[in-house]
């Protein structure tokens, strides 16, 4: 996940380090920032550590013993950091999209009325008239894009102003039946 490719190996000295510096600020970004709770102090403060550290990283010799020392801090710290949600969210930047679409059968594939992929049409017309009727064969389920909102334990979830409302009305007749 921190190289983009499945060899690693096979990237040069400077491919390598980038990589894992673009995908450090990712995850920095997710942690910091992203959520009800965003940390600017720690953020900026990461990303100087980050910064200082892969300037260095491109200054050694690729095959340094200190090198590999600091690669292999920060492979841990991705690796520890892991987050299973980040491959999958819609709106997440630079995301696959793997489970958030339906998977279509082979025959819902295959059918093709005008005959853009196979030699077989449905209809005279090579392409489709203004007024052809279409039907959506492939309906979306809105609720597939939908994540639910999941917040820690200690976060409040205290209706204030309800409770407000019930001491208003609670000492307005309180009020009422001493005036009486």
């Amino acid at each position: 996940m921190s190289y983009g490719t499945k060899h690693p190996e096979t990237l040069s000295h400077v491919q390598r380090i980038t990589r894992l510096y673009r995908s450090s600020l990712r995850k920095v970004q997710a942690i910091k920032l992203e959520g009800y709770r965003a940390d600017f102090t720690e953020y900026n403060r990461d990303l100087a550590i980050f910064s200082k550290d892969f300037n260095k990283m491109i200054a050694m010799k690729p095959n340094s013993v200190e090198l590999e020392s600091i690669v292999a801090k920060y492979e841990k710290w991705q690796a520890d950091n892991y987050d299973p949600s980040y491959v999958i969210e819609e709106s997440r930047p630079y995301s696959s999209t793997s489970g958030r679409y339906p998977i279509w059968s082979d025959d819902a594939l295959s059918f093709d009325p005008f005959g853009y992929y196979s030699k077989k049409r449905l209809t005279a017309e090579k392409y489709p008239e203004e007024n052809f009727p279409y039907y959506e064969a492939y309906p979306q389920v809105d609720s597939q894009w939908t994540i639910p909102e999941i917040f820690d334990k200690e976060f409040d979830t205290t209706n204030h102003e309800k409770l407000d409302a019930e001491k208003r009305i609670e000492s307005a007749s309180i009020h009422r039946k001493s005036q009486k």
